[in-house]
């Protein structure tokens, strides 16, 4: 392939919390002016509530600056290529960081952007850090060159949906309709999120539905319209999962996702596809006077999903089910439920220890989950917050965390649990929430990951992280200078204005749950 390259041949400390914070004089100036700091000249009166929730902002992946001024290459090995529709304008590959070894895969994407656009283009990608979701794909990290943007998302290793069931079907009938109906749930969860920030998938077929791991039931969705961002890409679109007012060339809506999310529930159950025809014109006409297939495969449907599917298949746009009334539909409303008490125990105690760590351990904690986290436990922990969240919108809310909780010991902590987990205080919990407070720090913070991560903070090598170098991993922090101190004296053990290896260490090292 033209784009791909060949492999080119180191006593404790203070715990701040919150309510020792102290009030900043409301006369106090702020006089460094720079993106992580409010403006310069600006007058601040800051309470210790909002210097709380204005530290804990910095611990969203949105925050994490995923802009990379380096060269690709000079980050990553390109292992594989992945299937691709079209090549010169857009390639997949499996790549591996040169630094931690860790494998991701990389889009990269020819584009003629002059400066002014190709900065929107950036700010589009690093506003994509926002989605938060266990269905969504997650964005890594961009770089960008003259001719190129390379985009670094999550390695997800477990094929595609149908590849999955091909093997799966072999499974007796009812545990088929248990998979299909686990799978589909996750879907529409996930297509539900786009839809609640906005975004069309424009592009929901099985090769855009992928599992987390081999072992793994955990879907995610990819390749969602936001992330595709050469216009040339639309034009690859497969007829077979387009809605009627698509292909009639009318503006796509989430309706339109719902359309194709209908032709996919056929196509799972029975193997073929809803609208046959024996060319592309005689095709074509089926869909647009949705003339579905009902034979003999059909009729192996269960009711059920034969109804949903009916709901999902509606040549009126504004007659379709939405996703979150999908979700609310009989045939995806009875399913197992999550069962792995013993790990939600052992979750919610990691929970109660959170509390007491400090704003820099926190921090230092969400950089650490982003690049180094396992993803088998990673996935563990993305399976308990989807049982927790009963509407699978994205979000726990304090009534769906009391319904999970079994015991009445355990309800009886729900404030307690509730009011850690919402750190940012918006009254729900968030996946990246719950997975910072609920993180197996024993398995995280080793010596390898300690290592790996000093050095990613340290940029200039020098074995000691300034305030400057903390700063510059995020964008957008509401923090001013003394807020900043606040924070980073919390680990610069001997107050000498930089942090050794060996701080680092032992600050990190005391967060083990």
């Amino acid at each position: 392939m033209g784009i791909c390259k060949s492999k080119k041949q180191n006593h404790s400390p203070p715990i701040l919390r919150n309510q020792n914070v102290k009030t900043a004089n409301t006369a106090d100036i702020v006089r460094e002016n720079s993106p992580n700091n409010v403006a310069a000249g600006s007058q601040l009166a800051f309470s210790q509530q909002d210097f709380f929730i204005r530290s804990q902002e910095l611990m969203t992946p949105d925050r994490l600056n995923t802009a990379n001024k380096g060269k690709f290459f000079n980050t990553y090995t390109l292992l594989n290529n992945l299937k691709s529709p079209n090549e010169q304008i857009r390639q997949v590959c499996t790549v591996q960081h040169n630094q931690t070894g860790v494998t991701k895969i990389g889009i990269i994407q020819t584009h003629h952007y002059k400066q002014a656009d190709l900065i929107k283009v950036q700010n589009k990608i690093q506003q994509l850090k926002k989605l938060d979701h266990p269905n969504i794909m997650s964005i890594y990290e961009f770089f960008v060159d003259s001719k190129q943007l390379y985009i670094v998302t999550e390695n997800y290793d477990g094929g595609t949906l149908l590849s999955r069931l091909k093997f799966e079907n072999k499974e007796e009938s009812t545990r088929k309709n248990q998979l299909i109906q686990i799978y589909f749930q996750q879907i529409l969860a996930g297509l539900q999120y786009l839809h609640s920030n906005g975004i069309n998938h424009k592009n929901l077929k099985p090769e855009n539905i992928l599992f987390q791991s081999q072992q793994s039931q955990l879907i995610k969705l990819v390749d969602y319209s936001n992330t595709r961002v050469n216009k040339k890409d639309d034009d690859i679109l497969d007829l077979t999962y387009l809605a009627p007012e698509v292909i009639q060339n009318q503006e796509f809506s989430q309706a339109s996702d719902i359309w194709s999310c209908g032709v996919l529930l056929y196509e799972i159950w029975t193997k073929f596809q809803p609208f046959k025809g024996d060319n592309y014109k005689e095709k074509k006409e089926n869909i647009l006077k949705c003339r579905i297939t009902k034979d003999e495969n059909w009729n192996q449907i269960p009711i059920q999903a034969q109804k949903l599917i009916n709901s999902m298949l509606k040549i009126d746009p504004s007659k379709r089910l939405t996703a979150a009334q999908c979700l609310q539909n009989e045939y995806l409303k009875n399913i197992v439920s999550y069962t792995d008490k013993t790990f939600v125990e052992d979750v919610f105690q990691r929970i109660q220890q959170y509390q007491s760590k400090s704003e820099f351990q926190k921090l230092l904690l969400s950089i650490m989950i982003n690049k180094l986290m396992d993803e088998k436990e990673k996935e563990k922990l993305m399976v308990a917050f989807e049982a927790i969240d009963d509407n699978k919108d994205g979000k726990i809310t304090k009534s769906e965390l009391k319904k999970f909780l079994a015991s009445e010991k355990q309800k009886s902590l729900t404030n307690k649990i509730f009011q850690i987990l919402d750190s940012n205080q918006n009254g729900y919990i968030e996946f990246n929430e719950f997975l910072l407070a609920s993180c197996n720090t024993d398995k995280l913070v080793n010596q390898e990951n300690l290592e790996l991560l000093f050095k990613f903070i340290d940029k200039n090598q020098s074995q000691q992280i300034t305030i400057k170098e903390l700063k510059s991993l995020f964008i957008e922090a509401r923090l001013t200078d003394k807020e900043w101190e606040l924070i980073f004296n919390q680990g610069d053990l001997n107050q000498n204005g930089k942090i050794s290896f060996q701080e680092f260490s032992q600050l990190l090292q005391q967060t083990s749950n």
